[in-house]
């Protein structure tokens, strides 16, 4: 056994010298099964399912939503899928390297609109003395703009 995982090793050591996926999966998915886990390939279809449903879902969220920091973040993640096709996961405290990533992804009118959004969430955590945070036009700009993509 221990032969057999070395041999699929040095083999995959040379598959970038392999001319199909195939040849490259098989001893990937053996070596994994020896190892103890699976390897899956990736299925196109399913995962733009996965893509769009998480998208529907967000899309969703985002316009019923309320709370400020709420939306922020749900635009930030809806933004970054459109933009890169990709999910993201991220936590609350995350949202301000977020809005910095997509910087160099969205319009610039989009990215100002999600900095002032963002600055006026923050004072809003900040201030203690009941300060509204993000007006209702900033709430519908964003929301919009998240929209139109």
């Amino acid at each position: 056994m221990l032969t057999a995982s070395i041999f699929r090793t040095c083999l995959l050591s040379t598959a970038p010298l392999l001319q199909t996926v195939d040849a490259f999966m098989d001893p990937l998915e053996d070596a994994g099964n020896d190892a103890g886990f699976v390897v899956k390939r990736s299925d196109k279809k399913r995962d733009r399912q996965i893509l769009l449903g998480h998208k529907h879902t967000m899309t969703e969220q985002l316009q019923t939503e309320t709370s400020a920091p709420t939306i922020l973040h749900l635009a930030c993640l809806l933004l970054f899928q459109q933009h890169t096709g990709c999910m993201l996961h991220a936590a609350g405290r995350n949202v301000p390297q977020i809005v910095t990533l997509l910087k160099e992804h969205v319009t610039p009118e989009v990215h100002t609109q999600l900095d002032e959004y963002q600055k006026a969430v923050m004072m809003s955590l900040v201030e203690t003395d009941g300060s509204s945070g993000p007006t209702a036009e900033q709430t519908a700009a964003l929301k919009a703009a998240v929209k139109s993509k």
